[in-house]
């Protein structure tokens, strides 16, 4: 997974993903399944 101003790093089993807010980022060269759990929160008030 590549994160911007973080680099790039390696997915693994067990793996927990922050990303900031307004940070690009992508996952990429993807060779085997992959379960994806999102979570978006709102904008705090």
């Amino acid at each position: 997974m590549w994160v911007e101003d973080r680099g790039v790093f390696p997915l693994r089993t067990g793996v927990f993903v922050v990303v900031p807010k307004g940070l690009r980022h992508r996952t990429f060269d993807v060779e085997e399944a992959l379960v994806v759990y999102d979570v978006f929160t709102p904008p705090m008030f």
